[in-house]
């Protein structure tokens, strides 16, 4: 769904993020392994971490794609610090809200995983509740000035996560 245009405010209208999503991320798994290096938990088998963690890294790598090929699709952006041209409600934002957050999330718990580090896991929960309230809550608010009813409507219907 389009709207007319982006002319005037609109076009200047954004949802006010001021960290990127994916340093949240970055950040939790970095110090997790920093602080568990050398020492791979012994509960999770090196087997099992490795499966898990690609398991993780593969639908982290799915999401990202189906994500992008819709907002490709409506012709809007993927950048937080860009305004928004287009609500992407189908293919995969059909289910959820926040692919790309998910897949971030699923990334890093794959990488925490793959690495046996139980502190990057511990992380992991940390930086989702930090993007959470820094920047889901501020795009979505975007959304709603953006978008008003067709918004909505969708907020009602798709969860934020699954």
């Amino acid at each position: 769904m389009m709207p007319d245009d982006l002319a005037g405010d609109a076009a200047n209208d954004l949802p006010g993020i001021r960290v990127a999503p994916p340093l949240y991320f970055l950040a939790a798994v970095g110090a997790g392994l920093l602080l568990g290096r050398g020492t791979p938990s012994k509960t999770l088998k090196a087997t099992c971490a490795v499966v898990s963690g690609g398991c993780c890294l593969a639908a982290s790598a799915a999401l990202v794609v189906a994500a992008g090929y819709e907002l490709n699709r409506v012709k809007t952006t993927f950048n937080p610090y860009k305004p928004s041209s287009a609500l992407a409600t189908g293919g995969i934002y059909g289910y959820t809200r926040n692919p790309m957050y998910l897949s971030l999330t699923l990334a890093s718990i794959g990488i925490a995983m793959w690495q046996r580090s139980i502190p990057a896991l511990t992380f992991v929960p940390i930086a989702l509740a930090r993007l959470e309230t820094d920047v889901v809550d501020k795009e979505e608010r975007y959304l709603e000035r953006r978008f008003g009813p067709t918004y909505r409507a969708y907020r009602n219907l798709v969860p934020r996560w699954f």
